[in-house]
């Protein structure tokens, strides 16, 4: 289905990854005009892509131009050294043809730049895969009971080594309303006498959400964790409680030492990194941005490099939550010092044993959590609801919890000295006044320092007030989606749904509104919180609907649609706009002469499908479905 080729090439002063492509995906909306812009070159080209169809965007100078609706058209590519030499039609393309170059006929097929992820994690890490499905609580069950009697499990039964599980869709179980705790998980514990799934295991069990907030535990990994009724309640989690207090299994934004864990396998993050870049090579992505890391990450990709498998241009992001709640500037110039030795002694880091390379500009922040029942972490501007009804006759009133107090208000002093020291920051925001916070925080360290090229960037965006969408374009900060995440579902509406005022329902993800006001959009899939699935996430960023499954608790339906950004847009979102994000929009992200040669070839152009725009979105669908397995 896909397959990818890496030429080997000389080496200038920018990296240069050179990729071919070929990805199976979507088609939707309605047909373009094909045109070609041209530079003729008189050298003949290591590479010459022939009869296809080109997307280029055209200017892509501004952030407005980048996130315009404009898209053209060529039929040929030269490739020289890494790099596009030359972008027109076929008789151009001719000329740079010698006898030593691979010329490649395209079939009419669409080339287009590679993908860019905005914000990965990487692939998931754990003893038991819950498929991010929610199901029946027996289904759960039935996962976690296969799980510990696994070839490779079975031998700690009886043990006290904790089984993690993760990648559960908690807001997708069934019937609606029902929540994993401690005596439903303690039923693997009993003997299988007593209980279909029992299987007398003694060890400790602990099950994570899919947005790697929540987690569930049986009560063995509450005794390791010498947790009880007078365990105070964290200032911006949650912990449940049974009704003498004794925690109940439920908790967010709460980690504590459950129990020990197995060893793991030999060199299993370096494999794990292989793979996962393998995996994203196999869906056309060429950069990726990771948000959160260490010197120990950074030293991790160098070793990949040397070995010839960093296949894809990294932006590594170093995780900063030490400058919450610091005033102290010698403690923050610490923090800063040691971020400035990690990038001094990495940043450009390359091999020529891979055609990758790393770069390091840029500290991940968290301002506030989730906003789902019953962790409801993300830092809200009015309190969220509350139930004095019932599940099936709910009446809500105004409660007095507004998530997490404070947001980045206490982290003002870090993002001045940060910006001073020209470092991005990539800032998790979910609730509106975790993103006003932190805007207010972004705008005064730009009051203050001098100027420089700033790619600040706000993540995941689902709530924002209307007062402050203007303000992203206005301040050059990026807005960083979870495209695929455009849809009605178990987190959009199961989870929020009545503890969300309604006027503040009607507007999630304004990706449309941010970018008529002047911001870049840039697309990430947020890998493992949810599969690698960037065609959905492109396709979505335009129609605002899911493919409906239940298991994974999607729901027929659009997402506020009037939010829908147009085709090229999503398009841009998900190349430019991600290069633009980590600062290699002017290497990286559109077909243009002088850019390196990051290319991949799609199995149709969707600016051209047989039957018209309806019988194109049901031909997107199918396509993703298939692509995404």
């Amino acid at each position: 289905m896909s397959e990818f080729k890496s030429a080997n090439h000389r080496r200038r002063s920018h990296r240069r990854l050179v990729a071919f492509f070929v990805v199976a995906t979507s088609a939707l909306a309605g047909a373009g005009a094909l045109s070609a812009s041209a530079q003729q070159t008189s050298q003949a080209a290591d590479t010459v892509f022939l009869n296809g169809q080109v997307m280029t965007y055209g200017d892509t100078s501004t952030p407005r131009a980048i996130m315009s609706s404009d898209i053209n058209w060529a039929q040929a590519v030269a490739v020289d050294d890494g790099l596009i030499s030359y972008v027109g039609d076929d008789a151009g393309a001719q000329a740079n043809v010698g006898p030593d170059t691979e010329v490649i006929d395209l079939q009419n097929k669409m080339l287009m730049p590679g993908l860019g992820d905005g914000h990965m994690h990487g692939g998931p890490n754990t003893q038991c895969n819950m498929g991010y499905e929610g199901g029946t609580v027996e289904d759960v069950l039935g996962k976690l009971k296969a799980c510990l009697l696994r070839a490779d499990q079975v031998a700690h039964l009886n043990s006290n080594f904790l089984l993690s599980a993760d990648l559960l869709q908690g807001e997708g179980l069934l019937p609606p309303g029902t929540r994993l705790d401690r005596h439903i998980l303690d039923r693997l514990s009993a003997d299988p006498a007593d209980d279909p799934f029992g299987t007398g295991t003694t060890r400790p069990i602990r099950v994570g959400n899919m947005d790697a907030h929540k987690s569930y535990t049986n009560t063995q990994a509450i005794v390791n964790a010498g947790l009880d009724e007078n365990t105070p309640d964290p200032p911006d989690g949650f912990i449940g409680r049974d009704p003498d207090g004794y925690p109940n299994g439920q908790f967010s934004d709460y980690s504590a030492n459950w129990g020990p864990r197995l060893p793991a396998p030999p060199d299993s993050a370096y494999l794990r990194k292989i793979s996962d870049y393998e995996t994203a090579n196999s869906l056309g992505i060429t950069s990726i941005f990771h948000a959160g890391g260490s010197a120990g990450s950074v030293n991790l990709l160098k070793r990949l490099a040397d070995a010839g498998e960093l296949t894809v241009h990294v932006n590594q992001g170093l995780s900063a939550g030490g400058i919450r709640g610091v005033d102290d500037p010698a403690v923050i110039d610490q923090q800063i010092d040691n971020f400035n030795a990690i990038r001094e002694a990495s940043d450009g880091y390359s091999n020529p044993a891979s055609p990758g390379e790393i770069s390091i500009d840029t500290v991940k922040v968290f301002c506030d959590g989730v906003p789902e029942f019953p962790g409801q972490t993300a830092a809200m501007l009015e309190p969220y609801r509350t139930n004095v009804g019932t599940p099936e006759n709910p009446q809500w009133v105004p409660g007095d919890w507004r998530g997490e107090e404070p947001s980045c208000e206490d982290a003002r002093l870090g993002f001045v000295e940060l910006d001073r020291n020209h470092w991005n920051m990539h800032c998790h925001c979910l609730g509106d006044r975790a993103t006003r916070v932190t805007l207010n925080n972004l705008e005064a360290a730009m009051d203050e320092n001098a100027t420089w090229d700033r790619r600040h960037s706000l993540t995941h965006l689902q709530f924002i007030d209307d007062r402050d969408l203007d303000r992203f374009g206005e301040l050059g900060v990026v807005a960083n989606f979870q495209a695929q995440l455009f849809q009605r579902d178990a987190w959009s509406v199961g989870g929020i749904e009545g503890y969300i005022a309604p006027d503040r329902m009607d507007n999630l993800y304004p990706a449309k509104d941010l970018v008529d006001g002047g911001a870049v959009a840039s697309f990430g899939i947020d890998w493992p919180v949810t599969g690698l699935r960037p065609w959905a996430a492109l396709e979505q960023g335009a129609t605002r609907e899911g493919q409906v499954n239940a298991a994974q608790a999607i729901y027929p339906g659009t997402l506020n649609p009037g939010n829908a950004l147009s085709l090229a847009q999503s398009y841009k979102a998900s190349t430019i706009g991600v290069a633009y994000q980590i600062g290699l929009d002017d290497v990286t992200g559109s077909i243009e002469v002088g850019k390196m040669a990051d290319l991949i070839v799609v199995d149709r152009n969707p600016y051209n499908p047989p039957g018209g725009e309806a019988q194109a979105l049901a031909t997107a669908k199918a396509d993703v479905a298939k692509a995404q397995g």
